[in-house]
Parts: structure tokens; sequence; C-alpha cells
């Protein structure tokens, strides 16, 4: 075992309830997203980076079973982040793309997230900045994150 395998442990779990409780949700839209996290807004950055996606693509995106995925989509359309399109192509498929509620979010999210990202980099060297990313790759290429 590691040295600091404890710390580490524990360190990443407070992390991680924190970033799904505070970092998450905007203060102004809190209410809103009590029942958002990290996945809805994941969901809204990939949309913003991919314009329309078809709904199958998506639902592969969020890698979660297609029910799970189908009920986050629709609760998100009727809020109004997310808008509908047909495919004239297709008339079994539609689109999916953000709403301007949804642009508003995440406009909101990327701020706070990048503040909060230049309060934890800030006083950090490069070298350290390098340890992280190889700490945070390495957690992400595990087997146990599959």
């Amino acid at each position: 075992m590691s040295v600091y395998q404890k710390d580490i442990s524990r360190i990443l779990k407070n992390l991680l309830l924190k970033y799904e409780t505070q970092i998450a949700t905007t203060k102004k839209e809190r209410r809103k997203l009590e029942h958002f996290g990290i996945v809805e807004i994941s969901l809204l950055d990939y949309l913003a980076d991919h314009d329309r996606v078809s709904m199958n693509d998506l639902i592969d995106q969020l890698q979660m079973k297609r029910s799970k995925a189908l009920a986050m989509i629709k609760k998100m359309l009727e809020i109004g982040y997310l808008k509908k399109e047909a495919n004239e192509n297709d008339r079994r498929s539609a689109f999916i793309s953000l709403d301007h509620q949804g642009l508003k979010l995440l406009a909101q999210y990327r701020d706070h997230e990048s503040q909060f990202l230049e309060f934890v980099l800030k006083d950090m060297t490069i070298n350290e900045e390098k340890a992280i990313v190889k700490f945070l790759s390495k957690i992400n290429q595990t087997d146990y994150m599959k």
C-alpha cells in the first residue's frame, strides 16, 4: 500500500462530493439544478461542442443505460435546456441541441469552473500541474473506471 493511499482516497471522495454538490451547480441556478449533477453538465458541454446530435449518438456518448439517459434528456427538454428537432431524413430519429437556457446555464457553469480552477492552480508550478495531469490521466485510463 502506498504511504499516502488513505489520504488520497479520503481527499478524492471529499473532492467528488464537493464537486457534485457545490461546484457543479451555480448559485443562481441551484434551485433549478437540485437534481442535476456532473452528468447533466457534461451533456450540456458535449452538445455545446457538437451543435446538433442524434438522440442515439447522444445516448452512446453518455455511456449509461438507455432508459436512464432517455429520462435525463426528457427532463432537460421539459425544463427548456435542450430542444428536439425532427430528422428530415429519418422520421424515426431526432436531433438534440442546446436551447437558449442551456447555453446560458453552461456559460455560467464554465465561468464558475474557470474561477475555481484558477484559484486551485494559481500557486502551483508547471511540474505540479503536470503531476496532477498524470495522476488524473492514470485514474481515467484504469479498468476500474470502465
